[in-house]
């Protein structure tokens, strides 16, 4: 629930106040339950349960009763609740740090150069990738910075405007509190918007993430390969 005085953004709001609200523990993926955590939710307004499916019942809610929704959030220094991710999102790399990939979109989608994007993983790498579909007009005013006279297309297979955005996504990530290894090494540049038309966005306007991993295979695996 938002408060009317409150105009900050990044977050859904506070809980309602029918609404009991947690975090739960998710040791594999490193969170304790304080400092972040699966939120999970108990009220008159959550179902009880699955009728006669009792087993799934059990798995679906722990044993206070709280639904677990699934997604990872944390509290801010406000009380407001943020999403980071899903917990069927989050992935290992090859040292074993796990990366929150909706976490890091968020905050490269502050860079003036992304209209949109996806972060990409292989757990036997150890660093992530990404697609960066990119914010025309941004794109082509620093395509005349560097003096670099070509359509948008072309742009963004420049190699001189592909390592000016990795390095704005690198300082917008530092600034924000990401780690070295949930900076992107590699970025595919591209201008076709993911879209629910495409089948690369859901109805709700998130990232298919299956999707686009299978339709930027080829250039996912590319980007990897550049990095060896």
């Amino acid at each position: 629930m938002g408060i009317p005085t409150d105009h900050t953004m990044g977050h859904v709001g506070v809980p309602i106040p029918s609404l009991a609200v947690k975090l739960g523990p998710v040791p594999a993926l490193g969170y304790d339950g304080v400092a972040g955590g699966e939120i999970m939710v108990k009220g008159n307004s959550v179902t009880p349960g699955y009728f006669k499916r009792d087993e799934i019942t059990k798995e679906t809610f722990d044993s206070s009763g709280f639904l677990k929704t699934g997604d990872i959030g944390r509290w801010n220094i406000d009380g407001n609740l943020v999403i980071l991710d899903r917990t069927s999102n989050i992935f290992k790399l090859s040292q074993g740090e796990f990366v929150s990939p909706e976490k890091i979109e968020q905050i490269y989608n502050r860079s003036r150069y992304v209209a949109q994007c996806y972060v990409h993983g292989n757990p036997l790498k150890s660093c992530i990738v990404a697609v960066i579909v990119v914010d025309e007009e941004a794109i082509c005013k620093l395509g005349q910075q560097l003096n670099i006279l070509q359509s948008v297309e072309h742009l963004c297979e420049e190699e001189a405007i592909r390592r000016a955005v990795i390095a704005d996504l690198a300082k917008i990530g530092r600034e924000h509190g990401l780690l070295g290894y949930e900076i992107a090494k590699e970025i595919k540049l591209t201008t076709t918007h993911f879209t629910v038309e495409n089948g690369q966005l859901t109805p709700s306007l998130k990232n298919r993430r299956q999707a686009i991993c299978r339709d930027y295979k080829e250039d996912l695996d590319e980007l990897y390969k550049h990095l060896r």
